[in-house]
């Protein structure tokens, strides 16, 4: 009897959670229909679309929701690569329904305004060209990155301790398609393609540079804070990841305003594919994670 009122209170417990989140996504939507409406008003050249923060938002939240209720039905194991893999594809396909919905849909920006190639821009001469250009630039920066996070690791005194990522325990393939298939896609139109583009529009091309490369930084050191341990190996670990990053998103986003979204896909992917490749190979976790 005790471990069936447990059990109900549990799935009480999580319905309460899953409705709050719901209603949360819905004001967040809301918000931004209303920031669409609002900002028609706008000249021309000035962004007319909702807050690229209320959209991270809407993303975050609808993506949580929907691999919390399949993993709940289904009664996935949280720690499986299979759980791991469905929740980035999930995270990023709901980042790119998103700016479908409240960007692409409501005119506010074109996907060529996002970066996009399209037409005689398009061509495979061009796809090919970008990215060798984005590989060259992330070769370099990654190895510097690598030295970087070995040294400040030394600094922190995080040498004995492993970083508190969920992806260090996933097998190759599945590390592969998470860092190197799935995430460069998403989040380069979310931060690049979008928030970018938008900011570039209000602040400048150099002020939203910073914006998105810091707003880029702060978002991949969430799952660090979140990690069940020692609060003052996870704060270093944090900052650590915050301060390699930090360069990375600058280059990623720099790619961006130089060549277009292939190229910041392109670099993103590269740089994803050397940790995974040094992990792989070293096996063994190195002081720095995918972005």
């Amino acid at each position: 009897m005790f471990v069936a009122l447990q059990t109900e209170l549990e799935l009480a417990g999580t319905v309460l959670l899953l409705g709050g989140m719901l209603a949360l996504d819905l004001g967040f939507a809301m918000a931004a229909g209303y920031q669409v409406l609002s900002r028609r008003r706008r000249l021309a050249h000035r962004y007319r679309g909702p807050s690229p923060f209320l959209l991270l938002a809407i993303y975050a939240l609808s993506a949580t929701l929907l691999v919390g209720v399949v993993s709940r039905v289904l009664s996935l194991d949280p720690e499986s690569a299979i759980t791991t893999v469905f929740s980035v594809a999930v995270l990023q396909l709901s980042a790119i329904i998103t700016i479908i919905l409240f960007v692409r849909r409501t005119g506010v920006l074109t996907w060529n305004d996002m970066g996009w190639p399209r037409g005689e821009q398009l061509s495979l001469r061009r796809v090919l060209v970008d990215a060798g250009y984005a590989v060259s630039v992330t070769i370099p920066m990654t190895m510097v990155a690598a030295f970087a996070a070995a040294l400040i690791a030394t600094l922190l005194q995080l040498q004995d301790s492993a970083p508190p990522a969920r992806t260090s325990s996933l097998d190759p393939l599945s590390l592969f398609v998470v860092a190197v298939v799935l995430a460069p896609i998403g989040e380069e139109l979310f931060f690049r393609g979008f928030a970018l583009t938008g900011w570039h529009r209000d602040l400048g091309r150099m002020r939203a540079l910073l914006r998105t490369t810091v707003v880029f930084a702060v978002v991949h050191i969430v799952n660090v804070l979140g990690t069940p341990g020692d609060a003052s190996v996870g704060a270093r670990w944090a900052l650590l990841q915050f301060l390699v990053i930090l360069p990375v998103s600058f280059v990623l986003a720099w790619l961006f305003q130089q060549r277009g979204i292939i190229a910041s896909i392109a670099g993103h992917a590269a740089y994803n594919g050397i940790l995974v490749a040094i992990t792989v190979l070293a096996q063994q976790a190195v002081p720095l994670t995918p972005a």
